[in-house]
């Protein structure tokens, strides 16, 4: 029989981090190192099922932001999970399945949501840019595409009573919807 410490290595061999390689970097791996101890929620435990729910608490209450509570979650979960306490992972998967609800609620805002509170902010006096089309980071013509449709039902961008150009005189009006 082998022990566990040549199981774990045979399957899952760690990546560790050469001399020199940034910390973040994505080129070693290890479930157990902590590369940003400001970012730390310290506390968190997996010993039996009460410790495991004591430290959702503490995730929960942490004040970090949802990705990084997820983040301390899987973690969490993962390494419940390859020391055999499945009862204590299930405690963080559960925990980790009510924010991915929670990111899709998140998510629902649409890119023109978005642009709108992104140029208010700039409005009072954020520092931001609008990012030009093409660049890293700018919506790209698919997406736009998508919002354009996503906002519509799907009908097209002048369902819903957006500035067109009139065909005699060439002036901006606003076609209405009988909705409108």
């Amino acid at each position: 029989m082998k022990s566990f410490k040549h199981f774990a290595e045979e399957d899952n061999p760690r990546i560790p981090r050469k001399k020199g390689q940034p910390a973040n970097s994505k080129k070693h791996s290890d479930l157990y190192t902590d590369e940003n101890p400001k970012g730390t929620i310290h506390g968190l435990g997996f010993k039996d099922v009460e410790t495991a729910r004591k430290s959702v608490k503490k995730i929960e209450n942490s004040g970090k932001k949802h990705a990084h509570k997820i983040q301390a979650a899987v973690a969490m979960e993962q390494r419940a999970r390859e020391m055999g306490k499945t009862e204590e992972a299930a405690v963080y998967r559960q925990y980790i399945d009510k924010m991915k609800k929670k990111t899709k609620e998140m998510n629902k805002e649409s890119l023109w949501d978005n642009i709108r509170k992104k140029k208010e902010r700039i409005k009072r006096g954020s520092g931001e840019k609008m990012r030009k089309k093409g660049e890293k980071g700018a919506p790209t013509q698919d997406q736009i595409d998508r919002a354009k449709s996503e906002d519509t039902g799907g009908i097209g961008f002048q369902a819903k009573g957006y500035m067109e150009y009139h065909p005699k005189n060439n002036a901006k009006f606003r076609k209405l919807t009988p909705n409108q």
